[in-house]
């Protein structure tokens, strides 16, 4: 009897192992229940309004592991990008914020995505050492969204950061022909004002500043021709700007004679 037991267990054993040593596949079911998931969101939401970003961000990885397929996960990454922006993060942001418009480059948050990556490069620059590589590339997104016909609800503020980055360059443009005046580089600073004035829609802004350096550049090479010239033009364009004041000032005082 017990031979048989012990025959019919080495069967069953043979049996459930399978045939040839093929081994058997386990499949290993998630627990969570879809109560526990919108639980989870829900303290997602709760910690981020609590600006408790470190969990928050915590609580999101872990949801994007347990839930990989999850419809939901395209808004947690764009809160990233915020959660970043948020903690002047901005060249984290501005990655995340790139990284949502790459993979969900059809959702309704694209445009969101593009307007705050624009604005999270644009931070990125460093005013102090005047590197203008972060405002060149803000004005490139810039543009690019603005050639966007479909995106329309943030062009107001996309066109207002584009016209302050033209500014900024603007600004560092003229800071250099500046320099290359005290340096009495005079041809320097004539080449960088032409190149300037095919750069730039001085149109927009800054031309009373340009046509200061112009003035500036006239008194020193002692063109009093050219420096009437540029004068005239501010007090027609720019009759109250500081520039055209400033120009004013260029100019020698005339002296007159006093009799008792």
């Amino acid at each position: 009897m017990k031979k048989l037991i012990f025959g019919a267990f080495c069967g069953a054993a043979l049996f459930f192992g399978g045939c040839g040593g093929k081994k058997k596949e386990i499949v290993i079911v998630t627990p969570e229940s879809a109560e526990k998931k919108k639980e989870m969101a829900s303290n997602v939401f709760l910690a981020v309004n609590k600006r408790d970003y470190d969990n928050a961000q915590r609580m999101i990885g872990d949801f994007i592991d347990l839930y990989p397929g999850d419809p939901e996960i395209a808004s947690f990454k764009l809160m990233i990008a915020d959660v970043k922006y948020e903690q002047e993060k901005f060249a984290e942001a501005f990655e995340a914020y790139q990284h949502f418009q790459e993979y969900y480059p059809a959702d309704q948050h694209a445009e969101y995505a593009a307007y705050k990556a624009a604005h999270a490069k644009f931070n990125q620059a460093n005013h102090v050492t005047c590197d203008s590589t972060p405002i060149e590339k803000t004005l490139e997104l810039c543009k690019a969204y603005l050639a966007r016909q479909d995106y329309v609800r943030y062009k107001t503020q996309i066109e207002d950061l584009a016209r302050t980055c033209e500014r900024n360059l603007l600004d560092k443009e003229l800071y250099v022909v500046n320099s290359y005046l005290n340096q009495q580089r005079y041809a320097s600073a004539r080449h960088r004002l032409t190149n300037i004035s095919e750069r730039f829609d001085l149109s927009q802004d800054g031309k009373d500043h340009y046509l200061f350096c112009k003035a500036k550049l006239a008194k020193a090479e002692n063109n009093t021709d050219e420096l009437a010239t540029v004068i005239d033009d501010l007090h027609a364009e720019y009759p109250r700007s500081q520039f055209t004041a400033m120009a004013e000032r260029l100019t020698p005082k005339k002296s007159g004679l006093l009799f008792g």
